[in-house]
C-alpha cells in the first residue's frame, strides 16, 4: 500500500505540473523504471488516477487525459473559488500568518530562480506550491483538502490537436510577484485582482489558437 501511494503521488504530481503532454502514452514498465518500484504499485496507481480522470485506460495502456476547452474553463473557475476565496478570508482577518506568507514568498522565489536557470520541471512544481500556499494561507484545513482533491492542473499546454507548451515563465513570475507584494503590504483587494488576472490570462493562453 505504501509503495502504491508513493507511486500515485509521484505520477499525479507530474500530471498536475504539466510534465506529461495531453494524450501522452503511459506504460507500467516505464514508470516501474522511473520510480524504481514494483509493477503492482504502478498498476494500482494508474488505476486510481484513471478513476480520478487524470488518465484514461486505452486497451492495455494508459494515456494522459487531454482537457477540452470546457475543462479548462471549469479549472479556472474552481481555482478562483478556492484561491480567491482563501485570500478573501485572509482579508477578512486583516492579515496572513507570517509562516504562511513566508511559504508564498518562498514558492514565488523558487519559481523565479528555477525558471531563470532553465529547470522548468522544478519551476512548475514551485508554481503548484505557490497556488497551494495561497489556499493554505486561509488556515482552513477542509478548504485545503478539497483544493488538493480537486486535481487542478497548471495551464501549460494549449488545447487542440496542435497543442504546444506555453513559454510564459517571465510573465508568470511577474504575476506571482504582484500577488505576493500586495499580500505583504496587506493590500488584499489588489492581491485578489492580480490573482484573478493571472488565472484568466492562463485560461486565455491555453485556449488561444
Amino acid at each position: 500500500m505504501r509503495k502504491a501511494e508513493s507511486a500515485y503521488q509521484s505520477i499525479r504530481a507530474h500530471l498536475l505540473a504539466g510534465d506529461l503532454a495531453p494524450s501522452e502514452k503511459l506504460t507500467e514498465l516505464a514508470w516501474v523504471a522511473e520510480l524504481k518500484t514494483g509493477r503492482s504499485a504502478v498498476r494500482e496507481a494508474l488505476g486510481r488516477l484513471a478513476g480520478e480522470g487524470l488518465v484514461q485506460r486505452v486497451r492495455a495502456s494508459y494515456r494522459v487525459t487531454a482537457p477540452t476547452p470546457k475543462d479548462i474553463h471549469e479549472f479556472r473557475q474552481l481555482r478562483e473559488i478556492f484561491e480567491i476565496g482563501a485570500l478573501r478570508t485572509c482579508g477578512t482577518n486583516g492579515k496572513i500568518p507570517a509562516v504562511r506568507l513566508k511559504e508564498i514568498r518562498a514558492a514565488a522565489n523558487d519559481f523565479a530562480q528555477l525558471s531563470a536557470r532553465g529547470y522548468l520541471a522544478g519551476a512548475r512544481e514551485a508554481d503548484l506550491a505557490f497556488h497551494r500556499a495561497l489556499v493554505a494561507a486561509a488556515g482552513n484545513h477542509r478548504l485545503l483538502h478539497l483544493y488538493q482533491a480537486a486535481n487542478l492542473p497548471l495551464f501549460q499546454t494549449t488545447v487542440g490537436p496542435a497543442g504546444r507548451t506555453l513559454d510564459d515563465y517571465r510573465q508568470t513570475q511577474a504575476e506571482h510577484e504582484a500577488i505576493v507584494a500586495n499580500l505583504e503590504d496587506r493590500r488584499f483587494t489588489q492581491a485578489i485582482t492580480a490573482l484573478e488576472r493571472h488565472l484568466r490570462r492562463g485560461e486565455n493562453s491555453v485556449l488561444s489558437k
